[in-house]
């Protein structure tokens, strides 16, 4: 009895070795394909047809993954329904079927991921409801990245990789939904983008100010960059007196301040 209660006893050690060796491997493995959770791009969709046409551009010709899961009424994943794609073409489709208007999580990682834009490739814009998640993307280009999404809000906490690119012309031009509560859009770090025309306009939801916003002698290309949108005279105010103190001459040429919404006070 006590030489059997010897073998189980190294027998069970070793396994809890080995099981600790085998989740350090998967983490390791994990991390190195660069795959954990922080580094996904996440978007939720409502689906208004068999298909989610995913608005990403190829950079040269490099390749990136999609995972798409169907939410449950209460938003968990249902882990059944989790597929994985390597997209090789722009703009591509990922097959949900029927019925419409269910939910799904899009993730997106990879190399070849490095401009999305809704400009060209509309087709599902209005299915786009949620950005959760930026990740660690380094972006090359969001121009045009969410033109007119109206259904679209952004509740991710983190921030983009704006660093290798320079323009956010018309990111999120007539997005209506945009609310973007916990204000991390506003605290963009905004050093090398050059243009930021139309970046907010048309959003009537959008409120913040944008006084975080690092504006340089570069940053020259502002016009409308928050025209017809719901800022404030308060917000408004705020981005103004911040941005005067820094190297750009703010006027009307390149801020088109008439264009801006007047609010009763």
């Amino acid at each position: 009895m006590n030489n059997d209660w010897f073998y189980k006893l190294k027998f069970n050690r070793s396994m809890k070795k080995l099981l600790l060796s085998f989740f350090v491997l998967v983490a390791t493995i994990s991390i190195a394909t660069g795959q954990n959770a922080n580094d996904w791009f996440i978007t939720v969709w409502k689906t208004s047809g068999t298909a989610i046409k995913f608005p990403a551009y190829q950079v040269n010709n490099g390749y990136y993954t999609l995972k798409c899961v169907q939410l449950a009424d209460d938003g968990t994943e249902i882990a059944a329904t989790m597929h994985t794609y390597t997209p090789n073409t722009d703009g591509y489709e990922i097959p949900v079927g029927l019925p419409a208007g269910k939910k799904y999580r899009v993730y997106a990682y990879g190399d070849g991921l490095k401009q999305i834009s809704f400009n060209n490739q509309w087709q599902n814009r209005d299915d786009l409801i949620l950005v959760e998640q930026w990740g660690t993307t380094k972006w090359k280009s969001l121009m045009y990245a969410f033109h007119y999404c109206k259904n679209l809000d952004v509740t991710a906490t983190d921030k983009p990789d704006l660093s290798g690119l320079t323009s956010l012309y018309g990111a999120f031009y007539y997005c209506t939904g945009l609310v973007n509560a916990n204000g991390s859009i506003a605290q963009w770090e905004t050093q090398t983008v050059t243009d930021m025309q139309y970046m907010f306009y048309g959003d009537t939801l959008f409120n913040h100010s944008l006084a975080a916003y690092k504006i340089t002698a570069n940053n020259y290309y502002m016009q409308s960059i928050a025209g017809q949108s719901g800022i404030s005279c308060e917000n408004f105010s705020a981005t103004l007196d911040s941005w005067k103190t820094q190297a750009v001459a703010l006027d009307r040429k390149n801020l088109y301040v008439g264009e801006f919404p007047k609010h009763k006070s």
